[in-house]
């Protein structure tokens, strides 16, 4: 089995490139196995029709994705949707947590929803060929390749990065990402990880990934960290338990933030590059 993923939405692009960045996240990745090949479209980022230009540009056949995988409920994951699904023009499986379209707003500087956008709604979706699958456990959604499901929350150095809220019972209540799922493809003795925000924390990820494929070696990791706006102590933590893992590749971009990925570097120098929408990254 071999698998590439190609990144056609982050916040940074390649230089030089003709692509378009966003802030946002997409990548199209293809599972190569001897019984058939699998694509599978992770996210769709804010603007779902950049997303569909940086697949044409880079020679990607959007109609052969056999599954949308969307990792949780914020804009910058989802807005994209129905745009993709137009360009596609057929009927895909998508696989989200059942909590994908709850209410989900911040606070500060003043209230704004960053949930799923109004427009794409359950009706939208299935018009378009959307067929929605929401499960909130780990489930192998093809041979080799897994849904983590909700992740536990072990450490005691992570949280979910960002003061998010959601409404229930007409109280405002914290938002702990329940919904933030990651995708875990298994590669020979190994495993690579592809997040979309890391909300869950990426150790804890990690550990639930290892607890449900039964293997310990982390091949890479490849999407969000959401250590944008973590503490000194939490990025060194997050350091440490990542080189204890040995981790082999790590490829982070979109919410990580320049002080994580500069960390990440000094630890890890060739083995950790930063995402930039046009990378393609091959295992």
């Amino acid at each position: 089995m071999s698998v590439k993923v190609s990144v056609l939405a982050d916040d940074s692009v390649l230089f030089p490139s003709r692509l378009l960045a966003q802030h946002g996240v997409s990548y199209f990745i293809e599972v190569r196995r001897k019984e058939g090949s699998v694509n599978i479209l992770l996210d769709t980022g804010i603007y779902g029709k950049v997303v569909v230009d940086n697949a044409k540009e880079l020679g990607i056949d959007l109609s052969k994705v056999d599954i949308i995988f969307l990792t949780h409920c914020h804009y910058d994951h989802t807005e994209g949707l129905i745009d993709v699904l137009k360009a596609m023009k057929k009927e895909v499986p998508i696989v989200a947590h059942p909590d994908l379209f709850r209410p989900c707003y911040v606070k500060r500087p003043s209230i704004k929803y960053i949930g799923v956008p109004s427009n794409v709604n359950k009706e939208e979706i299935e018009k378009n060929g959307g067929k929605l699958v929401l499960v909130n456990h780990p489930f192998e959604i093809a041979k080799g390749i897994w849904s983590t499901g909700e992740v536990p929350r072990i450490t005691d150095f992570e949280d979910v990065g960002v003061e998010a809220f959601t409404i229930k019972n007409g109280k405002w209540v914290k938002d702990e990402m329940l919904d933030d799922m990651s995708l875990i493809i298994e590669i020979e003795d190994g495993v690579l990880v592809v997040a979309g925000c890391s909300h869950a924390g990426i150790i804890n990820i990690l550990e639930h990934a290892k607890r449900i494929t039964k293997r310990d070696r982390i091949l890479g990791i490849i999407g969000g960290l959401h250590l944008i706006k973590a503490s000194e102590e939490r990025l060194s933590k997050t350091t440490e338990k990542l080189k204890e893992m040995k981790v082999e590749r790590i490829y982070a971009g979109h919410c990580t933030g320049f002080k994580a990925q500069y960390k990440l570097y000094k630890e890890f120098r060739e083995n950790f590059k930063p995402l930039a929408t046009g990378m393609e990254i091959e295992f």
